[in-house]
């Protein structure tokens, strides 16, 4: 008696699980994910150099290999132009202990498009 008591909980379970479970939404994060990490990529390879200054750190409740990604806001200093304020996101858990709001971080980012910013 106790085996089928216990496949049938296990059957309620996995239903409530399958309820929420989109496939194709998972798809589309996922190849909106590696995307940004692309451009992420060539911007650290193409990139203008400056020094910028974390303003705010927030955790996105994402993880990618089980390291967090994290959203952080920047003020940048370019060398040539006023600073400006732009966003990106960065993962793992080592990135925590050196992002903290007052520090400076060297990143590189898109003249033509100077909010679009890789920390690196």
């Amino acid at each position: 008696m106790g085996l089928f008591k216990n496949l049938r909980q296990l059957s309620k379970m996995s239903n409530e699980i399958a309820k929420d479970f989109d496939p194709v939404a998972q798809m589309r994060d996922a190849s909106g994910r590696m995307q940004q990490m692309a451009a992420q990529n060539e911007l650290l390879v193409n990139g203008t150099a400056a020094d910028a200054t974390v303003v705010a750190l927030r955790d996105t409740g994402m993880e990618v290999n089980l390291q967090p990604v994290l959203e952080v806001d920047l003020t940048v200093f370019p060398a040539a132009g006023p600073p400006f304020a732009a966003t990106t996101t960065t993962q793992g858990h080592a990135q925590l202990a050196t992002l903290t709001p007052g520090s400076t971080v060297r990143v590189r980012y898109d003249p033509n498009d100077p909010t679009t910013v890789a920390i690196g």
